[in-house]
């Protein structure tokens, strides 16, 4: 299959090659290993996936690799004003490893970037909230501006200030916070703790473990919701008498993870970190590459979740990020207009 490839394409280009991870890397390599033409575009300073596994080594090691290429650096800037170059390259010319690039304008001078220190997530995001709607006031539409940040989770104060706000936004960077499946596993424990009647919630967190299907969730719930009074957890380990082993197994670590969040005096931060060290972690590591990064994430959910006084308060917070989106507000202008997060 190599050899067929290898005669077929003879002139190899990637695109955004500071992008690709290292298999990526290894197929484009074998692909040109006989004719070695092999054209990449990309920007070492751009690496900015390392979360979805990119690897900026294929970018910076490529002269090592092919010692003959050819290096022609596009140091001329036709997107940004002087100021914002000149604040990009004094901030990057410390990398210990790169290509040394000065980014040089063609744009007229315009306003400088401006550093606003503040005290915590909180005051940011209402800082940022409010100079959204000031400068909409000055005329410049909702998808006329953006707001980056590095990590996903660092959007989470934000998303919830702009929601009560009525800001509508649009998350380039994929799904709202609280929309990823990992948060909503984590919060489906809580939400059990919260309201032992809450049925989604049940068979959400019953299917995370072993052995656990849509069958199995259904008569787990449908024992919870047989039980009179308030709940017994060591009634439903007869809950589902003709499982196999492994599910068996599933079942008694669910129950005895409930038993633990049901034991915590209804602290967010705290459930969250046991739910994480009860199972969820290992969960997350055999079922996603990019487990560390979501690991991240519920770790800056616990750091959000100690704002909160209990366990009911936390779970109002979150339900007004799942119930009102922020596109409820009245504007003058159309409703596609949205503030670009990313």
């Amino acid at each position: 299959m190599l050899d067929s490839y290898r005669q077929r394409f003879l002139h190899v280009l990637c695109d955004e090659y500071q992008d690709t991870n290292a298999i990526q890397g290894e197929i484009l390599d074998l692909i040109a290993s006989h004719h070695r033409n092999l054209m990449v575009v990309g920007d070492d300073a751009q690496s900015i996936f390392a979360f979805r596994g990119a690897n900026y080594a294929n970018i910076l090691r490529f002269t090592e690799r092919y010692p003959n290429a050819q290096l022609h650096k596009l140091e001329t800037n036709y997107r940004s004003i002087p100021e914002v170059l000149e604040l990009a390259n004094a901030s990057i010319v410390h990398n210990i490893d790169q290509y040394h690039k000065i980014l040089r304008p063609v744009r007229p001078s315009g306003p400088k970037p401006a550093l606003t220190p503040l005290t915590d997530e909180e005051e940011q995001a209402a800082f940022v909230a409010q100079r959204v709607l000031e400068l909409r006031d000055e005329g410049i539409p909702l998808n006329g501006m953006a707001v980056l940040y590095r990590a996903h989770f660092q959007s989470i104060q934000l998303q919830l200030e702009l929601t009560r706000r009525g800001i509508p936004f649009d998350i380039r960077s994929g799904l709202r916070f609280y929309e990823q499946a990992h948060v909503k596993d984590v919060v489906a424990y809580l939400r059990i703790v919260a309201n032992a009647r809450d049925e989604l919630a049940w068979k959400r967190a019953a299917k995370l473990h072993p052995g656990i299907g849509n069958a199995t969730a259904e008569q787990i719930w449908q024992a919870v919701a047989g039980q009179s009074g308030g709940l017994d957890l060591d009634g439903l380990q007869a809950a589902a008498p003709h499982l196999g082993p492994r599910a068996r197994r599933g079942l008694q670590e669910f129950l005895t993870l409930l038993r633990r969040l049901f034991a915590l005096p209804h602290a967010p931060a705290e459930m969250i970190d046991t739910v994480l060290e009860g199972g969820y972690r290992e969960y997350l590591k055999t079922r996603y590459t990019n487990w560390a990064s979501r690991i991240e994430d519920l770790q800056q959910l616990g750091t959000f979740a100690l704002r909160y006084p209990s366990l009911e308060t936390f779970l109002t917070e979150l339900s007004l990020i799942g119930v009102i989106t922020g596109e409820d507000v009245v504007w003058d202008e159309p409703r596609d207009e949205f503030l670009i997060l990313s």
